[in-house]
């Protein structure tokens, strides 16, 4: 449902010029299939995507963390938090290596897209925290 929120509201912003599309997150995660959706949304799109992690205290955790990785651009709001990108199963279940090694090569994928800190990710495997943001700055860019 969000996925789909997302795809008809890019494509609303194409087709109108917006200058760019911002995303408000505050997640601790939600579906692979979901998230692969908006990433692809994302990375198709004409009109750049800024994710903001936003208000204060929230999080771009799991999905989260690699729907941000997946935006032209993103910003954290002071006190917020990125990061925890390991997959898990539908009841907090541990999945097998092939599906962590699938999501951290997806978040390596991107961050190199982006331009983003490559060595983070390979060193946490996707699974530790990436970021978190005390202060109101840019999160993400650069290396």
């Amino acid at each position: 449902m969000v996925a789909d929120y997302v795809e008809q509201s890019l494509q609303r912003a194409q087709r109108e010029g917006y200058a760019a599309y911002v995303v408000q997150l505050d997640t601790p995660g939600g579906l692979a299939t979901s998230m692969r959706d908006i990433v692809q949304d994302i990375l198709g799109s004409r009109t750049p995507v800024i994710v903001y992690v936003s208000p204060e205290g929230a999080r771009a955790a799991s999905a989260g963390a690699i729907i941000t990785l997946a935006a032209h651009a993103a910003v954290m709001a002071p006190g917020t938090s990125i990061g925890a990108a390991t997959p898990v199963g539908m009841q907090g279940e541990d999945l097998g290596a092939k599906v962590i090694n699938d999501a951290a090569a997806q978040a390596e994928a991107l961050a190199r897209l982006r331009d983003r800190n490559v060595e983070i990710r390979r060193r946490d495997g996707a699974r530790g925290p990436l970021d978190r943001r005390d202060g109101g700055s840019a999160a993400g860019s650069g290396g």
